[in-house]
C-alpha cells in the first residue's frame, strides 16, 4: 500500500514537471544545433588541406549534405561519415595531415 502511494505521488509530481520537462529538452535541442553549426564553421575555417580541398572540389554535393546533416543531428555522425558510409567511395574524403584535420574535432568533442 505504502509502494502504491509513493508511486502516486512520483506520478504527480512527474506530471506537474512535464511542462519544465519540455522546455529543457527544447533548450538542449537548440543548443546542440548551435554548437554543430558553431563546430561546423569552426572546422570549414580551420581545415586547409590540399587533399581534403580537392575531395570537397569533386564531392560538393555530398559534403554539403554530410555538413548539413551533421550540423542538425550531432558531431558523431562526421565521424561516421567520413570513414567510407556504406563503403561508398564518395563519403570518405581523404587528408593529407591528419592532426589539423583532427583538431576542430577534438576541441568541441571537449565540450
Amino acid at each position: 500500500m505504502l509502494i502504491l502511494a509513493i508511486g502516486f505521488q512520483l506520478l504527480r509530481a512527474f506530471i506537474e514537471l512535464q511542462p519544465l520537462i519540455i522546455v529543457m529538452s527544447i533548450v538542449m535541442l537548440v543548443g546542440n544545433v548551435i554548437v554543430n553549426v558553431a563546430y561546423m564553421v569552426t572546422f570549414r575555417i580551420q581545415i586547409d588541406d590540399y587533399q581534403f580541398n580537392e575531395y570537397i572540389k569533386y564531392h560538393k554535393l555530398a559534403f554539403t549534405l554530410v555538413m548539413g546533416l551533421c550540423s542538425v543531428f550531432s558531431l558523431h555522425m562526421f565521424r561516421i561519415c567520413y570513414g567510407k558510409l556504406f563503403a561508398l567511395p564518395v563519403f570518405y574524403a581523404g587528408v593529407t595531415d591528419s592532426q589539423t584535420f583532427y583538431r576542430p574535432l577534438l576541441l568541441y568533442s571537449l565540450i
